[in-house]
């Protein structure tokens, strides 16, 4: 029997696990597999792509009398933004033992590096899809009910708990940015998805309307369609403010378009599915070609659907994804769920404005040669997976959201 080496499990990190963290990673969620991978514009030390936008057409152009004054020349008008990465990191971890223990079988060794690398792929799958979901604040969920001391089997009430997994650990502050720390590094025991709830391992105090975030993450997570499709709502007021650079305030080319109801709930209608398939088509000559909802509100259309008499046909996408179909003008759309998508609400997206920017593919951290390293006084050994990526956009007004519906 062959003892196993470092050196020959680095080589088996490097050429037997790479390829599927790729392919699951590719298809960990129906925007991730759809979505433009942009390498190329990537660049410089501060890793940040720059994207040219026009928003201003030449109105050098007027009918005139004969003889008369030529319209002024004048140009198309562009400005640039810019996307900077965001770093996403896997870490696994085996003991000496466990290594040790494996020493005389190669397949031995591989179990034991399988249940650790897929462990892995799972944690970075998910949290890829989680970032495409956010506002780029890192805000999981918003305590919504519940103050005082929360423990084992005592649950707490949250706006949405699609984004929050038992064994998470989780900061709690007053607000998305500033605001107070008023939880560090706290562990979910159970979440609740069908009702919002969750609850901690150990008896702390949980405050009314806190947001959670990943532990250390806050701030740090990629932009995702939460914040680049959004634009002043019926209030006035948008999730982001400034995007890639740009405020909205401004420069309101820039602002996705937004059909909502102030914040109060209202049943969904098909004349709103419709204005808000059509919007990005009218004001900035988009056309929609993905529709994402939760599941709550698939079903919801369905019933419309049903209830109207209507045919609603399905479709097989690429990677093997199902969907409803949409008509609302030339070649269906498909409508597509995804488990952490916000709650009611339905994004309308044209897939040609937003791509995936990265420095490269995913891989594993080696620059002194070894995958595997010596985790410092410790019987134990460590390796990391990383990517460094972000959600950009280069015409947030082909879009549209539909919100407060259910």
């Amino acid at each position: 029997m062959a003892t196993q080496t470092l050196s020959g499990i680095s080589g088996m990190l490097k050429q037997f696990y790479i390829g599927p963290i790729r392919e699951q990673l590719n298809n960990s969620s129906v925007l991730w597999f759809r979505l433009q991978k942009n390498e190329e514009e990537v660049s410089g030390l501060d890793l940040i792509a720059r994207i040219p936008i026009f928003h201003k057409r030449n109105q050098g152009v007027g009918f005139r009398a004969e003889s008369g004054t030529l319209p002024t020349a004048q140009r198309r008008q562009h400005t640039q933004t810019t996307v900077g990465l965001a770093y996403l990191y896997g870490q696994i971890q085996m003991t000496g033992q466990a290594i040790k223990g494996s020493r005389n079988q190669a397949t031995r060794f591989a179990a034991v590096v399988d249940n650790e690398i897929r462990g892995m792929i799972e944690g970075m799958k998910i949290e890829g899809n989680r970032m495409l979901w956010g506002d780029g604040s890192g805000a999981l969920a918003k305590i919504s009910a519940a103050t005082g001391a929360v423990g084992a089997g005592v649950f707490f009430t949250v706006d949405s708990a699609q984004q929050l997994e038992a064994g998470m650990l989780v900061d709690t502050f007053t607000a998305k940015s500033g605001g107070t720390q008023n939880l560090a590094s706290v562990e979910i025991d159970q979440v609740d998805r069908r009702n919002n709830k969750v609850s901690f391992v150990t008896a702390v105090t949980v405050t009314k309307d806190d947001f959670l975030f990943r532990n250390g993450s806050r701030g740090l997570y990629g932009m995702g369609i939460a914040g680049g499709i959004d634009g002043a709502d019926s209030l006035g007021a948008r999730r982001v403010s400034t995007l890639q650079g740009l405020a909205r305030s401004t420069n309101i080319f820039w602002d996705a378009n937004v059909v909502d109801n102030g914040g109060v709930l209202k049943a969904l209608t098909l004349a709103d599915i419709q204005t808000s398939f059509e919007l990005g088509e009218i004001i900035g000559q988009g056309r929609c070609s993905l529709i994402i909802t939760s599941y709550a509100l698939r079903a919801k259309y369905l019933s419309l659907m049903v209830s109207d008499r209507r045919f609603v046909g399905s479709l097989t996408l690429d990677g093997g994804w199902s969907a409803l179909e949409y008509s609302g003008g030339g070649e269906p759309v498909p409508w597509v769920v995804d488990y952490m998508a916000t709650p009611n609400e339905v994004q309308f997206i044209d897939e040609r404005t937003l791509a995936i920017y990265r420095a490269g593919d995913i891989d594993w951290m080696d620059t002194d040669g070894a995958v595997l390293r010596k985790v410092p006084n410790v019987d134990a050994y460590e390796g990391t997976a990383y990517s460094y990526i972000n959600l950009g956009f280069s015409a947030p007004n082909k879009n549209s959201v539909l919100r407060d519906r259910n």
